[in-house]
């Protein structure tokens, strides 16, 4: 996302490159306020309180929750404390069991020193996936619009956005699945609405 000129993820680490800052979407769309995490607490009340949405965003949260409680304690009596109290935050969530099954068994079976490190490779890997995943899905769609807008010759495409979120991409890491090809439309050189390029699909719930 581009805002006030400067790129953002939704889910990024702070400069100390422990700490993890989030998009508070409890605040939009009337103000843009991020907010740092540093415990796992706090990662466990950004799930909670709704300040983080969208399946595949509260997945990475969730793996960077385990990420922060294994820097404080890497044993796994503290592994498993987090994956349970993060689990509960949403215990039918899909993305959230997924993110905290593959998190813990990438540092199950190793020592206590290497498993803050490789939690927080693995944690930003989920993004980087989620974000490649995304960018996959507009390029497959993109032909599609193409296609439509060939039929359509002049006439404008409308295209729908269906998500949970205030902003399509907000609910994920980076592009929003669902805005992907549409955004990929406005590069391409489609004609785009004026609140299309400014990423202003509104509510749907």
């Amino acid at each position: 996302m581009n805002i006030g000129g400067k790129r953002y993820r939704t889910i990024w680490l702070d400069d100390d490159r422990k700490s993890v800052r989030i998009i508070d979407q409890t605040a939009l769309p009337h103000r843009f306020e991020t907010r740092v995490l540093t415990r796992l607490e706090h990662a466990v009340e950004a799930i909670t309180a709704m300040r983080v949405r969208g399946a595949p965003l509260i997945g990475a949260t969730a793996a960077y929750g385990m990420c922060l409680a294994l820097g404080v304690d890497p044993s796994d009596d503290s592994l498993d404390r987090a994956y349970a109290l993060l689990l509960a935050t949403r215990p039918t969530a899909v993305n959230l069991k997924w993110a905290l099954d593959d998190m813990r068994a990438a540092v199950r079976n190793l020592p206590l020193t290497d498993r803050v490190r490789t939690a927080y490779e693995r944690a930003a890997a989920i993004c980087d996936d989620d974000i490649e995943t995304c960018r996959r899905i507009g390029l497959n769609g993109l032909p599609l619009i193409r296609a439509a807008a060939a039929r359509k010759r002049s006439a404008a495409i409308n295209v729908t956005i269906a998500r949970r979120a205030l902003f399509p991409q907000i609910s994920l890491t980076g592009v929003g699945s669902s805005s992907s090809s549409s955004r990929r439309t406005c590069t391409w050189g489609g004609s785009c609405s004026r609140d299309q390029k400014k990423n202003r699909y509104g509510p749907k719930r």
